[in-house]
């Protein structure tokens, strides 16, 4: 049991196989031999769990996030290397953002532009020169509001590129498009007045027209 247990803590766990191994536990190491009266495992909202194994049995090396219902936010996999605030795909990641930003918040909000780039970092444990799909995080300020937001996106390369004229240049831009994800953190507080939109994520990224810019 404890080789099991040794190997599987350097493996990709989650708590749902926490649950599968108390079941594991429950059901193979029980003491109990008189039968549960009627109805007394009768759960009636119980939710039948598709993922999870085991830690009893060897969790396999090539197991990844979304084999488990983690979400690419709170992937421990790709480990963060920084890129500094003038690396080409974090400013056009950042400007991707914004754009969507801005065309999710209602006509009573300011637009938002991007008043400082603070840098971001690759995530894809790939090689980013030669992948067809790479993972960024890109942190900036914005203006008005002074609104801190981190954004994951994706550089993904078109199947069929565009040949570019400018063969001097490092990377072929027009080969890739950007994917903004739909979860944007704002690493901030509220210190602007949000009075103008009832509720909902959209106050996330509000600065009311009604109010002096920072």
């Amino acid at each position: 049991m404890s080789n099991f247990i040794s190997f599987d803590f350097r493996m990709l766990t989650t708590h749902y196989d926490t649950y599968k191994t108390l079941s594991h536990i429950l059901d193979t190491f029980s003491n109990t031999t008189e039968e549960p009266a009627a109805g007394f495992w009768a759960f009636p909202n119980e939710v039948t769990r598709s993922y999870g194994q085991s830690l009893f049995k060897t969790i396999p090396s090539t197991r990844q996030c979304r084999e488990i219902k983690i979400s690419e936010p709170y992937c421990p996999c790709a480990f963060p290397v920084k890129l500094p605030a003038d690396d080409i795909f974090i400013q056009l990641g950042a400007h991707e953002a914004i754009r969507k930003i801005n065309s999710m918040i209602p006509d009573q909000c300011a637009q938002l532009q991007i008043k400082k780039l603070l840098g971001g970092a690759v995530l894809s444990k790939i090689n980013e020169e030669t992948s067809d799909e790479v993972d960024y995080v890109v942190k900036f300020v914005t203006s008005p509001g002074d609104f801190v937001l981190e954004v994951r996106f994706k550089r993904k390369k078109r199947r069929k590129s565009v040949k570019s004229g400018n063969k001097g240049k490092r990377h072929d831009l027009s080969q890739f498009d950007f994917e903004v994800d739909q979860e944007v953190q704002r690493l901030t507080k509220f210190n602007t007045d949000v009075s103008c939109i009832e509720g909902g994520l959209q106050q996330l990224y509000c600065f009311c027209k009604n109010q002096n810019s920072s």
